[in-house]
């Protein structure tokens, strides 16, 4: 049977190389319904559970240890999530007939959700996204601090949102929506980046990849909605493009078609930014690890590339880059050590379905010594892995 959401399961045992097969060690999980979104800091995690709208807070301590501490009743949809200290970001949908929900009116008679008039037409709600922030520095008892209406046109899903210095970039299908939340209980959007895809921020940039170079296509013809973009955020209202690199750039070249790679996974180091390019050739895929130099930004090249498999996401944490990802019902995790980020070195391999009972991994974090993961199957686990 089943064990319900909040049921939290520590493990006293530390299981054994040759009981687990990769050397990880299981600390604890969280038992129930499979997650939709998640969003980690390094003493929290907070859950968007799949089959019902709740946002659920665990705080982790400093064993590793979850606790089911609050739960909030959220209306609408949780499409995209992320944390920062001690608050946590909703990206929230409300879709046509979200109105006639009771939970819907409170919210907004309450405050915590706006409704743009924009969105309406002879009387009916076309639909919207909310940036909603709750306080949770009292897990048992999030609160809420504001809500912004995030895209200036109806029935645009929110499907990411990146936290960097102060600001919130929330990607969308039509672009990159930037909000100044610095002072979380006044929200602002600031500006706009018309391009869109999976995406990273480090300092004053902002780095967007997505798409492909289409077969046929000749070498020299500049391919500006695939590859990756680096965009100056320094001055929000005016977000600028200083170099692509091409998707042609990241694929091969078969017989007379030039093959171009989807990247959608990025993660951003000082440097370096690191992308899954997902390569076509023929009727075969390949997927590497590629490692941009982005020190100069009006000329990003690869200076590096690994084969890879099962690759769904990439942590940077100082010179460590996890790898993780789903494949053939396996959970797999990688460690690389980035001391030359030209060439990273595999220093581990796990996996992580050796230890529990998991296929897949949603979303990971590192800290603290430990791997928090997005149990597919259950919740969340957090792991420690072998030196």
């Amino acid at each position: 049977m089943r064990r319900s959401w909040l049921a939290v399961l520590p493990l006293a045992c530390v299981l054994s190389l040759a009981a687990c097969g990769s050397g990880v060690e299981l600390v604890a999980e969280s038992d129930g319904p499979p997650p939709w979104r998640t969003a980690f800091t390094e003493r929290a995690a907070f859950v968007a559970a799949r089959d019902s709208n709740t946002l659920h807070v665990l705080p982790i301590d400093s064993a590793g240890q979850p606790s089911a501490a609050g739960r909030l009743r959220v209306p609408g949809r949780i499409d995209a999530m992320a944390a920062r200290g001690t608050h946590v970001f909703l990206g929230i949908t409300l879709h046509q007939n979200a109105l006639q929900e009771p939970l819907t009116r409170e919210w907004i008679d309450r405050g915590w959700l706006l409704i743009d008039e924009r969105f309406s037409s002879g009387g009916a709600f076309l639909g919207g996204s909310n940036l909603v922030i709750f306080d949770v520095a009292d897990p048992a008892r999030p609160r809420f601090v504001s809500a912004l209406v995030t895209t200036p046109m109806p029935m645009t899903d929110i499907r990411e949102i990146v936290l960097q210095d102060g600001r919130a970039y929330l990607v969308t299908d039509v672009g990159v929506w930037l909000a100044d939340v610095a002072d979380p209980a006044a929200p602002r959007l600031v500006g706009r980046v018309s391009e869109t895809g999976v995406a990273v921020a480090a300092g004053r940039h902002l780095y967007v990849a997505e798409g492909a170079a289409r077969p046929g296509d000749s070498a020299g013809a500049r391919n500006v909605g695939g590859g990756m973009k680096i965009v100056d955020v320094s001055n929000p209202a005016v977000p600028h493009v200083l170099g692509r690199l091409d998707a042609r750039a990241l694929g091969t070249r078969e017989d007379a078609g030039v093959y171009g790679a989807d990247v959608d996974v990025i993660a951003a180091g000082e440097r370096h930014v690191y992308l899954d390019a997902e390569v076509r050739v023929g009727a075969r895929t390949r997927d590497f690890l590629v490692t941009v130099d982005v020190s100069d930004p009006a000329q990003p090249r690869e200076v590096g590339r690994v084969e890879v498999d099962f690759l769904d996401g990439l942590v940077v944490r100082g010179r460590t880059l996890y790898a993780y990802g789903t494949g053939g019902s396996r959970a797999l995790v990688r460690r690389y050590d980035l001391s030359n980020p030209a060439a990273p070195r595999e220093t581990g391999r796990y996996d992580l379905d050796d230890a529990t009972d998991m296929e897949s991994v949603g979303n990971l974090e590192a800290a603290n010594g430990l791997v928090y993961v997005q149990n597919d199957d259950l919740g969340v686990s957090v792991f420690r892995l072998p030196r």
